[in-house]
């Protein structure tokens, strides 16, 4: 958590993202004493450079890719109560560090998800039905000099110049283009989550992000590029006429007769 809170240099900040696809991929085949050395490890890290929704993706993925497999349900009910404790936790550590007092972990957790959802009901209000920014939040995606997408979202709602804001999944694409976005981005997420369940890392990694996303939104350049993956290997596929078969040990690619 210190890494966050007195800066990770930038070098690094990708590399890091990339613990949980290592974990995960590295975790499929492996034997339960290294699978859960993977996660312990790839949990350790990234809970020392402060990043909260990459331990929530790596924590959900574990949970789906070794679910049954290589731990029972009571393990995995457990698990998700830590895991549920730790984001409640972590949010309300980050505003006693900033100095917020007088509210306790459960009521601030609250307090950020009311809050949220009234971000997402101000873009409604001033984005439908075609959109307000009319893409340039998608731009603000790429890395560059410019603000984030974010930010981007925090200056519309009237916070602060470098203050950051949420505003659940479908706020970005609500701001940017509307109900059509909402509904496009809503196809392409969907897609490519089906296309995924035929690669159970896959499939893990993407849900695992997914699911903070509800609240933090799917904006971040690399989280991108993981829902573009499933979508560029079945055009790679389709224009090979290669197949990707569902298997229980291996993902491996087989020529159609």
């Amino acid at each position: 958590m210190l890494g966050k809170i007195f800066g990770l240099p930038p070098e690094l900040v990708i590399p890091a993202f990339l613990v949980v696809p290592g974990a995960i991929f590295l975790s499929y085949s492996a034997r339960k004493e290294y699978f859960y050395a993977l996660f312990i490890l790839g949990f350790v890290f990234l809970f020392g450079i402060g990043y909260r929704t990459p331990v929530v993706a790596l924590i959900i993925g574990g949970l789906v890719l070794g679910y049954k497999r290589v731990f029972s349900t009571t393990v995995a009910i457990l698990s998700s109560l830590a895991l549920i404790s730790y984001v409640v936790l972590y949010g309300w550590f980050k505003a006693v560090m900033v100095g917020w007092r007088g509210f306790s972990p459960l009521s601030l957790a609250l307090e950020r998800m009311k809050f949220t959802s009234h971000v997402f009901d101000y873009i409604v209000s001033i984005s439908y039905p075609w959109g307000l920014t009319r893409g340039d939040l998608l731009l603000s995606i790429f890395p560059g000099p410019g603000i984030g997408p974010r930010t981007m979202i925090s200056n519309v709602f009237g916070g602060r110049p470098e203050a950051t804001i949420t505003s659940t999944i479908f706020g970005p694409p609500m701001l940017d283009f509307g109900v059509l976005g909402v509904v496009v981005f809503s196809f392409l997420i969907g897609f490519s989550l089906s296309i995924s369940l035929k690669c159970k890392p896959l499939y893990a990694l993407l849900l695992g992000y997914l699911l903070p996303g509800i609240e933090t939104g799917i904006v971040d350049f690399l989280i991108i590029t993981y829902f573009l993956l499933p979508l560029l290997i079945a055009f790679s596929l389709e224009k090979t006429s290669y197949s990707l078969p569902r298997n229980n040990n291996h993902v491996s690619f087989n020529r159609n007769s």
